[in-house]
């Protein structure tokens, strides 16, 4: 019986974050667009967008047209704060920012005093995007998490995007690509077997949410050298501590053997599995320094059976036995069919 031990101390490194804009991360971006109850445009309004894992603040003012886009925003959940004078503050307390995605806000406010502040709770993100055309479907944390998988293999969650028949919307299997954080992670130019699984070994619980995109990319989505694309994100460390154990186990006694090892009597392989591990990340410097690291290690001692077919032990001594069918003469059957017809 053969026995391996696979280890890894950091399928993701443990990494150093600081309370700025992340340049490892696939980030996306917020759109918001504020107007008054008339439905014109508010221009110079202020706007602050407060990452709350991190507490980190970007500040900006709408433009002529009465909006303002934030770009390169690590994933994860913000508020939004928007005032200007003569108008009801308001506040956005739960916006969601995913993978290679743009959220669309749009703020209505209200004639008042700025000290007057109206809450907008719930999830902000809309269900139609208007500033962006691309087509995809992002798995978020909670399904990365919680939906069952056959070797901890992250990008089987892929085949459940709406349009997947096989392939992603009928695109040939050159057209796919991916990347991790941002980082093209299948660097293979002759991809006439698709790249859609990751040369980098990723591990299920380092991952934060998966996008998929089947059409209208920019050269930061695509890269340039594909029509479909697999964005992958890690997670990272927080103001929080927060962090998670797992065991995969699989052995033989949960199995059923197989038709012809139970004709042959043969048993069933022998099988051990323990993939088992974690993650944890946390703040060093509270709203400045913030750190993420995992652990992954897999047993898996098995065995192989081979089977061949050999001589019988006559054989083997030099016994054959020759079986050979009656041949009757011709005239014999001719007689036989005569009598038939009488």
């Amino acid at each position: 019986m053969a026995r391996t031990l696979l280890g890894s101390l950091a399928a993701v490194p443990i990494l150093l974050a600081a309370a700025v804009p992340s340049a490892w991360a696939q980030a996306g971006g917020v759109t918001v667009t504020v107007v008054d109850p008339t439905g014109s445009v508010v221009v110079d309004a202020g706007l602050e967008l407060r990452d709350l894992a991190t507490n980190t603040v970007r500040k900006a003012r709408t433009q002529e047209v009465g909006n303002y886009r934030f770009v390169n925003l690590p994933l994860g959940a913000y508020a939004l704060s928007v005032s200007a004078p003569g108008f009801e503050s308001q506040v956005f307390n739960n916006v969601v920012v995913q993978a290679a995605q743009t959220t669309d806000l749009k703020a209505v406010l209200t004639v008042g005093a700025p000290t007057q502040t109206v809450q907008v709770s719930g999830e902000a993100a809309p269900l139609i995007a208007t500033t962006v055309n691309s087509i995809g479907t992002t798995v978020t944390t909670a399904q990365v998490e919680g939906l069952p998988l056959q070797g901890r293999n992250v990008t089987q969650l892929t085949t459940l995007m709406a349009g997947y028949t096989g392939t992603w919307n009928g695109l040939p299997t050159a057209a796919q690509g991916n990347n991790v954080d941002g980082v093209v992670s299948s660097t293979s130019r002759m991809k006439f077997g698709g790249n859609a699984t990751p040369v980098v070994g990723v591990r299920l619980e380092n991952i934060q949410e998966m996008t998929v995109q089947t059409d209208a990319m920019d050269m930061n989505q695509g890269f340039g050298n594909s029509a479909m694309q697999i964005n992958m994100a890690t997670k990272r460390g927080g103001n929080a501590f927060h962090g998670m154990l797992f065991e995969d186990h699989r052995n033989a006694a949960l199995n059923a053997n197989s038709w012809i090892n139970n004709a042959r009597r043969i048993r069933r392989p022998a099988l051990i599995l323990n993939d088992f591990g974690g993650n944890f990340g946390g703040p060093i410097l509270r709203d400045k320094l913030f750190f993420f690291g995992s652990m992954a290690i897999q047993k898996l001692p098995s065995g192989n059976e081979r089977n061949t077919n050999v001589l019988a032990p006559s054989a083997q001594s030099g016994v054959f036995f020759l079986l050979v069918a009656p041949m009757w003469p011709t005239s014999f059957w001719r007689a036989q069919r005569v009598a038939t017809r009488k």
